[in-house]
């Protein structure tokens, strides 16, 4: 921990420092990391409740959702492809989730995903290395049901990390007029010979390639009201997708390029003072 009276914290240089930048107060409230896989021929939705009984106990609730269509980055090109299968679309997404819904594994026929939620305001973030370990357990727990049903492999597509912030209105700012106090790479020029007014509506997308052409890194950000309260917010999206034949070190890239992406994309003022940031 910093010793706040000490001073201000020296900026570390994150081209040079391994240690990853860390906050008393994180905006996150959700974490998502997820695979897509070869479909399994002879997987059917009456298979998952075979699943379901390998899972913990703490996963007791079920619900049925509509299935994600798969976004594909292709290789060589800024852009990406979204898949429909269609025998993936007409099948349900199923969510095991546990009593507290801040805990949540979903099941698709090409997809597998473990969540982290915030579901309550003072609910604290677990850190990555405690969700990440979540998702290897319960992939593992997957990849050897197919084994043995299927004497099969998960033959994986594609892998996917996300962290999606909530930034309230705060300190920081008061609408997208000071929106440069919390991303100084936006800003609004807001002077008197100006003829429009300050926007009402934000949405940005931005993409970074990850290293040896292993995938991208997707920023979002975007004005909207919060479902719980009603109250305007930024959500700040951060997706990395992408394949490498390491999946664990793929993910630790990954959780470092989000780490240090929102570092590098948002106010450090914004870091100390909402965020307490330590390091």
């Amino acid at each position: 921990m910093v010793d706040r009276a000490s001073g201000p914290r020296k900026e570390p240089n994150a081209l040079t420092d391994t240690r990853l930048p860390e906050y008393d107060r994180p905006p996150v409230v959700e974490v998502v990391c997820g695979v897509t896989f070869e479909r399994i021929g002879g997987l059917t939705v009456a298979h998952i409740g075979q699943l379901w009984e390998r899972l913990p106990s703490t996963f007791a609730h079920v619900e049925e959702v509509d299935p994600l269509a798969t976004t594909v980055e292709l290789p060589g090109t800024p852009g990406t492809a979204v898949s429909l299968d269609p025998a993936v679309m007409r099948a349900p997404r199923v969510w095991f989730m546990t009593s507290a819904k801040d805990r949540l594994i979903q099941f698709q026929r090409d997809r597998f995903l473990y969540n982290w939620r915030r579901t309550a305001a003072e609910q604290p973030y677990p850190r990555y290395r405690a969700v990440s370990d979540g998702f290897y357990e319960h992939l593992g727990t997957f990849g050897a049901y197919v084994q043995d049903r299927f004497q099969s492999e998960l033959r994986f597509r594609q892998y996917e990390l996300s962290y999606v912030n909530h930034i309230p209105v705060d300190g920081a700012w008061h609408g997208l007029a000071d929106i440069a106090n919390v991303f100084p790479d936006l800003s609004w020029r807001a002077t008197e010979s100006r003829f429009l007014p300050a926007p009402e509506a934000l949405v940005t997308h931005l993409a970074f390639s990850l290293p040896e052409q292993s995938g991208r890194l997707h920023v979002r950000i975007q004005n909207v009201e919060r479902q719980t309260d009603h109250q305007p917010i930024l959500m700040f999206d951060l997706t990395a997708r992408g394949y490498s034949a390491n999946m664990r070190k793929w993910f630790e890239t990954a959780h470092e390029w989000i780490v240090r992406g929102f570092a590098d994309l948002t106010q450090g003022t914004a870091q100390e003072s909402e965020w307490r940031r330590v390091y």
